[in-house]
């Protein structure tokens, strides 16, 4: 997270042929993206609050929330450990975002799988999350 977006450091190409590319560099948006709604779901929930207030959430597709849609999403996601998005920012794309966690718990960073929502089906989240769930915290713990 960098203030209010999200910042890609870097991208593991699959690979397949054809691929969603996210360049090193690029900002999201924390209200339409796996990541972002990670990091709106574990900062301190006044911080979260304020940043809903303040943000307009543009509908980047069908898709996108509202803000009371995303909001009752940040709970459910603290308690999977884990946040999805179904196409909020790229129609046809999923993506699914788990916490790389500093020492102290906090959210440093997501690690996260972005594809079509073909290849990247909804059936597949919970497996696809537990993969990065389990990679996260072996990350985190080599920050240590």
């Amino acid at each position: 997270p960098l203030g209010d977006h999200g910042i890609t450091l870097e991208q593991v190409a699959p690979r397949t042929p054809i691929h969603i590319r996210v360049e090193p560099g690029a900002r999201c948006e924390l209200y339409n993206t796996a990541p972002g709604k990670l990091f709106l779901a574990l900062m301190p929930p006044p911080e979260a609050d304020a940043y809903l207030r303040r943000t307009a959430l543009v509908a980047c597709t069908p898709h996108t929330l509202t803000k009371r849609a995303l909001a009752a999403q940040l709970p459910e996601i603290r308690r999977l450990g884990y946040a999805v998005d179904r196409g909020e920012a790229l129609e046809g794309s999923h993506c699914v975002a788990a916490p790389v966690r500093d020492r102290g718990g906090a959210c440093l960073a997501a690690l996260t799988v972005t594809g079509f929502s073909a290849t990247v089906a909804e059936k597949r989240f919970p497996a696809l999350a537990a993969r990065l769930i389990a990679a996260a915290e072996r990350v985190s713990r080599r920050l240590d």
